[in-house]
């Protein structure tokens, strides 16, 4: 068996001897051995490469000089297995007569070495028949889909893919949420359909293979411009995949983003099973947004249809900035805080459940975002098949994070019956069941009184007793704007990452970057730190209020850091005056991504470290702008969640 990396890799060719020939997919989940054979500040995706081929029984591989790390990967492997079959074309950068004469010298050259290592001989009569089959087949299917004879799944969403090899996985992910990859623009999304002429075969061969839809090495890429443009306006949106560090294509990333006029989210991976929760998140999250901007264009389309009045209730501000003269007056002091005094726990890490919230805000009506999502469940179904007011609804949100598991019970008024917040500990599913019990005994309900249950976080895919799950970007923005509508902005900073949340006036996610791939400037960092000052998490924010000296922390690697406040306790700093220090630090990278969605008010910050008046304290000052905090931030992606198990209901 043969493998291969690069579209532009003539594999037909291998296949006319007889053998077997498959694209390598790497999946892998350390680089011990590339660390050993290759520089350890290789590509990724090369590192993963080398391992899987280590892990595999490949008999050879096919390479093109699409980059200097596949050259290096060749070399390595060149080396290592002399004994097996390795090729590499020198691939041309311009696509002329020329260069396709060139490529046709090395496709005869890989021939005769493929025939002396095989011992097989080459058939151009199948390559000829097996290339013009596989499009007279294409060309037959496209009939039968135009005829109707061909059913075709019903997709609501029109995706691009780009980029750099995504995998199968990324694509089977994107088709399993009910989204259509219209137009593949990566450098592995070729269909392989080639006319070969029985006169002229390997130049009418080649010809076809090195006039596909160009990668980024090329030097013309404007056949990939021109073919989006295209398709623009059949398109909902761009899933943008690289490799880590894969310059070429980070700078096409920048171009569609600024150019495209088509939302685009960017999945930047390492090539290793790691990544599989943020690309799940990611893609999850890009795919809801963009199913609520249908949804809300529609309705837009139809009350100018009828002249109905659709606009959002509630908003405290337009984008100029005056009020709109729904909403009731709301200033900086108005804006709900958390009371450190006012939390007492009745163990370590766990908050007692509190009354519903008072605030007018806080009960205004959302707009209705349609979810994707069919509800199937006995306690959904039961609950569509009763008439309208025969039973009271509950419906419960519950967000399975890193540090704690957050959950909330709403009824069909939105008002919230109960909530409560447990620490995750070591297995989120026995959190999720502790909370479950906790909540519901608050609340003096049974489990079988709930009409559904929301499950959103990271751990939200392990949680047996979910009825469905959406990921927590949508339910905090959807969190978000039920509790303040003026909201545009949200920083969430958890246990174990970051997010910056950018919102329309229908409170629909627009934009969203993460910092989930180091645990700097979240929660565990902030734990870390005041572990390191021997003192507790909640005494931290509080003391560094009096803080009376700049102290600068240079690094935000928890590591780094580390060492940095040790020394600086060495030298005997005040603990109030690198408590701040940290604050300003973590304040700092939060800006930066905020910064990256847009600094447009209002701001809402949510996650366990809102809590912190030290944190906020500094935000506020960099921000120059209040921000609004719940009173208990923890729970916001929870009753996001619940919103959404209510508004799939109704």
């Amino acid at each position: 068996m043969i493998t291969y990396m690069c579209k532009y890799a003539p594999i037909e060719i291998i296949e006319a001897f007889g053998d077997t020939v498959v694209m390598m997919e790497p999946h892998v989940t350390n680089f011990t051995q590339a660390d050993t054979l290759m520089h350890p500040n290789m590509c990724s995706f090369v590192k993963a490469v080398l391992e899987e081929f280590e892990n595999h029984n490949y008999e050879g591989m096919i390479f093109t000089s699409c980059c200097d790390s596949s050259r290096r990967l060749f070399d390595t492997l060149s080396r290592r297995y002399p004994e097996k079959f390795f090729f590499c074309f020198d691939l041309p950068r311009k696509i002329n007569e020329f260069t396709i004469s060139l490529y046709v010298n090395q496709i005869n050259q890989l021939i005769r070495d493929y025939t002396a290592f095989s011992g097989k001989s080459f058939d151009p009569a199948w390559l000829v028949k097996k290339c013009n089959r596989e499009v007279d087949m294409q060309l037959r299917k496209k009939e039968l889909i135009e005829e109707g004879k061909i059913p075709q799944k019903e997709c609501d969403l029109k995706i691009c893919l780009a980029g750099a090899r995504p995998g199968s996985g990324v694509k089977q992910l994107i088709t399993g949420h009910g989204a259509e990859i219209a137009l593949d623009l990566t450098c592995t999304g070729i269909c392989r359909e080639y006319r070969v002429d029985a006169d002229h075969v390997l130049s009418s061969y080649t010809d076809s293979l090195l006039h596909q839809i160009p990668c980024m090495r090329m030097h013309r890429t404007d056949g990939r411009r021109q073919r989006l443009s295209d398709l623009s306006g059949d398109l909902d949106g761009i899933i943008y995949h690289t490799a880590k560090f894969c310059d070429i294509y980070s700078y096409e990333y920048a171009d569609m983003k600024a150019n495209a006029g088509l939302p685009i989210v960017k999945l930047e991976t390492d090539a290793t099973s790691q990544c599989a929760g943020q690309i799940l998140t990611r893609v999850e999250a890009f795919l809801e947004s963009l199913r609520a901007r249908k949804g809300h264009q529609a309705s837009e389309h139809i009350s100018e249809e009828t002249t109905v009045d659709t606009a959002p209730g509630g908003c405290a501000e337009n984008d100029t900035g005056t009020p709109c003269g729904r909403c009731p007056d709301r200033n900086a002091s108005d804006i709900p805080r958390l009371s450190m005094d006012g939390i007492k726990s009745d163990r370590p890490g766990q908050i007692p459940a509190g009354p519903s919230p008072k605030n007018d805000v806080a009960n205004s009506m959302l707009q209705n975002i349609s979810s994707d999502e069919t509800v199937s469940t006995d306690r959904g179904t039961s609950f569509l098949n009763r008439k309208k007011g025969d039973h009271p609804m509950y419906i419960m949100g519950i967000d399975s994070g890193s540090t704690s598991t957050n959950a909330v019970i709403i009824n069909e008024k939105k008002e919230i019956i109960s909530w409560a917040v447990v620490r995750t500990g070591a297995k989120s599913g026995e959190s999720a069941d502790r909370i479950l019990q906790e909540i519901l005994s608050q609340a003096q309900l049974q489990k079988s009184d709930l009409t559904l249950i929301v499950s959103t976080g990271y751990g939200r895919v392990s949680i047996p007793f979910a009825d469905k799950n959406v990921t927590e970007i949508s339910c905090h923005g959807k969190g978000a704007h039920f509790l303040n509508p003026a909201v545009r902005t949200i920083l969430d900073i958890g246990g174990q990452d970051s997010k910056a949340i950018r919102l329309n006036e229908h409170g629909d996610v627009i934009d969203f970057v993460m910092n989930d791939k180091c645990a700097a400037g979240t929660g565990r960092f902030l734990e870390m730190m005041a572990r390191t000052l021997e003192i507790s998490i909640d005494e931290l924010g509080p003391v560094s209020l009096l803080s009376k000296e700049d102290v600068e922390i240079s690094s935000m690697c928890s590591v780094f850091a580390e060492s940095e406040v040790i020394s600086l306790i060495a030298q005997n700093k005040e603990t109030a005056d690198i408590a701040h220090g940290i604050h300003k630090a973590i304040a700092g990278k939060a800006i930066s991504l905020l910064k990256r969605v847009g600094l447009k008010k209002d701001f809402m910050m949510t996650g366990g470290v809102a809590k912190n008046p030290g944190v906020v304290k500094v935000l506020e000052e960099q921000l120059g702008a209040a921000l609004y905090i719940y009173e208990q931030p923890e729970i916001v992606g929870a009753l996001g969640a619940a919103l959404f198990g209510l508004e799939s209901l109704t």
